[in-house]
């Protein structure tokens, strides 16, 4: 009743959802890493996306229950983060010859983190970005591990990265 109450009157003021749910985040703007783990769309602020800990861009905000763009939302090859009545769909914005942790185990939530590619104690799969291919969907560009997002279109490389000992 309350969130009908404040969509209601979000229209009726002419305040878009993003507005009435607190968050300044738009289609093209960069996230921290720190920023989406903390998996609250309301803390989310908007950062240069060629800030280095800014590895989420976010590609689309649908309602929650919708897809992302690829016509997924559980098995999505986006970072998803739903909170209330949006849902937020992440392209990943990295850099290559970065290297990124991502969580190990089936329960782990789908993120990832930069990190210095010589640490061997962090926990999770350390993933290194060896090309990255703005403008295209042509996954077939990657050897073997990639991420292919549709909006913004886009390819990233990725190797298991071993650090050295």
């Amino acid at each position: 009743m309350v969130a009908g109450a404040v969509l209601l009157a979000s229209g009726l003021l002419g305040i878009g959802l993003s507005e009435a749910l607190g968050s300044g985040v738009s289609v093209g703007d960069c996230v921290l890493a720190s920023d989406f783990h903390k998996n609250r769309i309301a803390g989310l602020h908007p950062t240069s996306c060629g800030d280095p800990d800014a590895v989420y861009e976010l590609a689309a905000r649908v309602r929650s229950g919708h897809t992302c763009p690829d016509g997924e939302l559980e098995k999505s090859v986006y970072f998803v983060l739903t909170e209330g009545l949006q849902t937020l769909c992440f392209a990943p914005d990295v850099i290559v010859g970065t290297c990124y942790r991502v969580p190990f185990g089936h329960d782990e939530k789908y993120e990832i983190t930069p990190t210095d590619c010589a640490d061997a104690t962090s926990p999770g799969i350390p993933l290194r970005v060896t090309a990255r291919f703005d403008g295209i969907v042509d996954g077939g560009r990657c050897s073997l591990v990639r991420s292919v997002v549709p909006r913004p279109a886009r390819v990233v490389c990725w190797i298991n990265h071993v650090p050295p000992r």
